[in-house]
């Protein structure tokens, strides 16, 4: 949603984290932040810290995104736990922040 949505947007405060930052709606944040704020939320079930480093990497390399506010959820059960790509299909992160190609096969 961000690549399809972030020119027309203009995205500039981020949550981060696990399916728990859903807790954090951009509708309900964005009260708390400056007028000219755009948030975003990057959510992935069972997040780890890799996965946010990944993202953030990739949002400091397009060079046109200011990050302005970044909010970063942790979970104390399973964010520390991997400081790689995760294994398993539903925790790969995507080709573009993980810089890995994928091929499955089914």
């Amino acid at each position: 949603m961000f690549l399809k949505n972030n020119s027309i947007q203009d995205y500039n405060s981020f949550v981060f984290g696990s399916s728990r930052t859903n807790a954090f709606r951009p509708s309900v944040w964005s009260n708390y932040l400056p007028i000219d704020s755009k948030p975003f939320v990057f959510d992935a079930s069972k997040e780890t810290i890799y996965g946010i480093y990944t993202k953030l990497k990739f949002l400091d390399s397009l060079k046109t995104t200011n990050l302005k506010n970044v909010l970063i959820i942790l979970c104390r059960d399973y964010s520390f736990d991997y400081e790689k790509n995760s294994e398993g299909h539903l925790f790969i992160k995507h080709p573009i922040t993980s810089k890995k190609q994928y091929c499955f096969s089914f």
